[in-house]
């Protein structure tokens, strides 16, 4: 799901992580998702962008108390979208009534966190998620 560009960020000549863009599909269509990743294997951030889900409900993705449900967990850890309060760091609680719009983004943060933890391997010389 993440686009070509991995855009590096830098501390001085030292790597902090990277910068990457998705675009899955939601219920209402494509819904934009930037996911920052620290070279510590971190998620940093998760910000929504452009997308049609419906208000009030899928649209509450873009909001905080689900976006902030990403922020500081391990990349090497699959997440698990659940309906009831999340349980553990890796569970990621759905917006009620808008599961396909949770998922789709669950799925993007997902695939970039796979992918920022290959290139951070690859910078280390070792194997990723």
């Amino acid at each position: 799901i993440p686009d070509k560009s991995f855009p590096a960020a830098h501390s001085g000549e030292a790597l902090i992580g990277y910068v990457f863009g998705a675009y899955p599909a939601g219920y209402g269509g494509e819904i934009a998702v930037t996911v920052g990743i620290s070279s510590d294997n971190r998620i940093t951030g998760v910000k929504i962008g452009s997308n049609s889900e419906t208000p009030g409900l899928g649209s509450k993705t873009a909001n905080d108390d689900f976006t902030g449900q990403y922020q500081d967990t391990d990349i090497t850890k699959d997440f698990t979208v659940v309906k009831r309060p999340a349980a553990a760091d890796n569970e990621i609680q759905a917006v009620s009534g808008a599961t396909v719009s949770s998922n789709a983004v669950t799925k993007a943060v997902e695939a970039s966190a796979v992918l920022g933890s290959r290139l951070l391997q690859e910078k280390d010389g070792g194997e990723g998620k």
